[in-house]
């Protein structure tokens, strides 16, 4: 028997099916990822109108099928489409980027409640954010870095991710190329690969995880970015095993801003 489901979610990607349906896969904050067939949605323009676009909160209903992967979309309604969010190319890109990203790094059926509100949060911060790259840049490695720490795989910036050891008591700030952050001395491995952090990258990375206080000087420095990038990269790849497409885009969208 089927079992009808309520939640809160936010459409990550929508395909064609057959003739006029579509397939869906939401994020509900009850629910976590699933997938439903929303049928008939582009045959009417009224049955699911507004609700499959993304970059929105949608009120969902879903009946899950025993023993089936994809349930069916009975009903939806839009709760918020956050205003401002598509007022610019720039905030449509950074959005979609993170609507992918969690796409990517979340399982179907997994509890996701955390990951809900860190993306239903971020689309307000995107949307109500100064229109600068350099926001838009900070925004969006927090999110990263909140993201990866949900997954249970952010980089470790405190100390060695494997003994423990503070970092106060390092004599280089090795981070790992394997996406583990920050490893002492003594626990690099014969011929691993490593990294050394510029103390600017590393103080950039720690406000980026936890915004407080002055804004370290480094996030102005195109070099310390690019270090910050490939190491949360590095992280990303260790949860990520498919293609994120939005990533180009975004990727133009910051070189052409940099200085």
């Amino acid at each position: 028997m089927a079992q009808s489901v309520h939640t809160h979610a936010f459409v990550l990607r929508t395909v064609a099916y057959r003739d006029s349906d579509v397939i869906v896969t939401l994020l509900g904050r009850s629910t976590g990822r699933v997938s439903a067939i929303a049928r008939s949605a582009r045959a009417s323009s009224k049955r699911f109108s507004g609700c499959l676009q993304p970059l929105r909160t949608i009120d969902a209903t879903v009946s899950m099928h025993p023993n089936r992967d994809l349930g069916s979309l009975t009903d939806a309604s839009v709760v918020s489409d956050f205003p401002g969010l598509e007022t610019s190319y720039e905030r449509i890109t950074v959005a979609s980027y993170l609507t992918e990203l969690v796409r990517a790094c979340t399982r179907e059926g997994a509890e996701a409640q955390d990951i809900y509100d860190l993306l239903d949060s971020t689309y307000t911060h995107v949307a109500t954010c100064e229109m600068l790259p350099e926001v838009l840049l900070a925004i969006t490695h927090h999110f990263e870095l909140q993201l990866l720490d949900l997954n249970g795989a952010a980089p470790s910036l405190d100390g060695c991710q494997r003994c423990g050891t503070p970092v106060l008591s390092f004599d280089k700030l090795r981070c790992s190329r394997n996406g583990e952050g920050l490893l002492c001395g003594k626990c690099i491995l014969p011929q691993e690969r490593y990294g050394v952090l510029e103390p600017e990258t590393h103080a950039a990375l720690l406000y980026l995880q936890n915004p407080a206080g002055t804004v370290p000087d480094g996030l102005a420095d195109p070099k310390v970015m690019s270090q910050i990038r490939r190491v949360i990269d590095s992280s990303l790849e260790q949860v990520i095993d498919s293609e994120i497409r939005s990533r180009p885009m975004l990727d133009t969208l910051f070189d052409k801003a940099a200085p």
